[in-house]
């Protein structure tokens, strides 16, 4: 069973977890659905929204220092739920489909018995319990920043969802030799360290298969602007070659040709398992 994919129960667990005030909260949630999903832009939102990302560019710009407090904004909750709603679940709309690859099958049926699938950088758990509702036979884990407010609501979800959430990677590491399935939707633009990060899920992980949604190049709220490897920095656009390098030439996955729309979400797939 999933959690209500309705727009005011999700308010309605907000204002029961965070006391969140119920009318403010839809006011913001449908302002940024619009704004998403339209392009229309409600002007009070947008506001909102972008005093959320200087307040977290002017943390990093000058003092060098990212300000994580922007991901305890209730803010952040809504933005989540608005990008759940119009990229998320197309994505995983879009490897369940028949259509996905030009053999017929979709990516789900492409990579066959899945048994253990990390979503990493979960945000809410909402992709997770639907990765779960997808591959019901696997065991799903969620992990995301623990002292964040989206962390709650994922914990809360689990339990309907039937996934677990994990405060620490290092669970993983210590449980499983080897994980099937690494799925991520815009997560590494929010790791300064995305390159190292990606080796040591590799290296520790070893999986199967990665599907994963990249924005380097994009502005939001926890987004770097510049990233670092082997004591350099390197610039959004650089690092999406770097990433996409790494895993074709180093550790030797080829990136499936799909027929979703801008290849989006990439998959990945280990060609000697």
């Amino acid at each position: 069973m999933n959690p209500s994919n309705d727009t005011e129960n999700y308010i309605c667990m907000l204002h029961d977890l965070f006391g969140i005030d119920i009318i403010y909260a839809t006011k913001k949630i449908n302002e940024a659905i619009e704004y998403y999903g339209s392009g229309i832009e409600k002007r009070d939102y947008v506001r909102a929204i972008k005093q959320l990302e200087v307040r977290w560019y002017a943390a990093l710009l000058e003092n060098n220092m990212p300000d994580y407090s922007v991901y305890r904004d209730e803010l952040f909750l809504y933005d989540l739920w608005a990008c759940w709603k119009i990229y998320s679940q197309k994505y995983l709309k879009n490897i369940a489909s028949k259509k996905a690859l030009p053999s017929g099958k979709s990516i789900i049926e492409d990579m066959g018995h899945i048994k253990t699938v990390l979503d990493i950088g979960c945000g809410i758990g909402y992709t997770t319990a639907e990765l779960k509702r997808l591959i019901p036979s696997a065991s799903i884990y969620g992990y995301d920043l623990a002292d964040s407010l989206q962390y709650g609501i994922a914990e809360y979800n689990s339990f309907v969802g039937q996934y677990e959430m994990l405060p620490s990677l290092d669970l993983l590491y210590n449980e499983y030799k080897q994980i099937d399935l690494i799925f991520a939707s815009e997560y590494f633009e929010h790791i300064e360290n995305a390159i190292p990060h990606l080796e040591q899920l590799i290296l520790l992980l070893r999986p199967k298969y990665l599907i994963i949604a990249n924005a380097f190049n994009a502005i939001s709220v926890g987004h770097f602007l510049k990233f670092q490897w082997r004591g350099k920095y390197y610039s959004a656009k650089k690092t999406n070659h770097l990433f996409d390098a790494l895993l074709k030439d180093v550790y030797s996955y080829q990136k499936v040709i799909t027929n979703l729309e801008n290849n989006r979400p990439l998959y990945w797939k280990k060609l000697i398992q």
